[in-house]
């Protein structure tokens, strides 16, 4: 079925529409519908059992392709929680349990879970298919795209819509990788990243610089009122001294003074 799809197309015997046709056609069966689906039973919480009984409940999903939106998700239009019984054992020992498992009704639909801003957030490259329902590089990069392929080393990339180099080498040091001519080469911008870096380094040199021309002045200041306080102290502890010594020479000389005259006196006395 699909190898002879594909031998028609690549003949090309029919168009785009047939062919998309023909292939609903084949896939019909596997449609998104509801179907019974065996779901593994969820372990409960608070415990570590030995065995679960049963391991799978078979429930109804919504499930299969979206074969007219390939991006789409099969989703039901109603859901519903039922109760399942289910044996528990813990340590050999049986415990019954029940455990809550969702119920899909019909009829099942495809749906696009994407939105202009879910291609947006990739990049502004990307736009919003609603036939797929998938983000594809924006129609009017086509001339962009017909270059990179012309190109010899390049192709276009689908996740990043831009031209990629084929092979990435590994760069020796000293170089980086060109992606312009996907080669290793010397880069302008990692000499400006170094020309920056060292004008950084110089700068948080001279803010480095800026508490030592602090601290200087401030030992500077210290030591001037150190200085001045000294020179204070040291004023007033002279000053004293030295009237002290004055007076003591005014006391002592009067009394030798005094002692000569009465000399004098007495002499003159018995002269007479």
């Amino acid at each position: 079925g699909t190898s002879v799809l594909a031998n028609v197309g690549c003949d090309g015997r029919s168009g785009k529409k047939e062919l998309l046709d023909m292939s609903v056609a084949l896939l019909h069966a596997h449609r998104c519908m509801v179907k019974d689906v065996a779901v593994k039973v969820p372990i409960p919480e608070n415990t570590i059992p030995d065995l679960i009984i049963p391991t799978h409940i078979v429930v109804p999903r919504c499930t299969g392709l979206c074969l007219t939106s390939i991006g789409s998700t099969c989703s039901p239009r109603k859901t519903r929680l039922e109760s399942h019984n289910i044996v528990v054992y813990v340590n050999s020992t049986p415990y019954c349990s029940t455990i809550e498992l969702e119920h899909h009704r019909g009829p099942c639909r495809c749906e696009c879970d994407k939105n202009e801003n879910s291609c947006t957030n990739l990049s502004d490259r990307h736009v919003l298919s609603a036939e797929s329902c998938s983000c594809l590089c924006n129609p009017n990069l086509l001339p962009e795209k017909m270059r990179c392929e012309n190109k010899t080393g390049y192709y276009w990339n689908t996740e990043t819509c831009s031209c990629s180099c084929l092979n990435k080498l590994k760069c020796s040091q000293g170089t980086s990788w060109d992606q312009e001519t996907c080669s290793c080469s010397k880069s302008t911008k990692q000499e400006q990243d170094c020309v920056l870096n060292q004008a950084n380094l110089s700068s948080e040199g001279r803010f480095n610089l800026y508490p030592v021309y602090l601290t200087s002045i401030g030992i500077v200041l210290i030591i001037l009122i150190i200085t001045s306080l000294c020179f204070t102290f040291s004023h007033r502890w002279r000053g004293p001294r030295y009237t002290h010594h004055t007076l003591t020479d005014q006391r002592t000389n009067p009394p030798t003074a005094y002692t000569i005259t009465l000399c004098s006196s007495q002499n003159l006395d018995k002269v007479t």
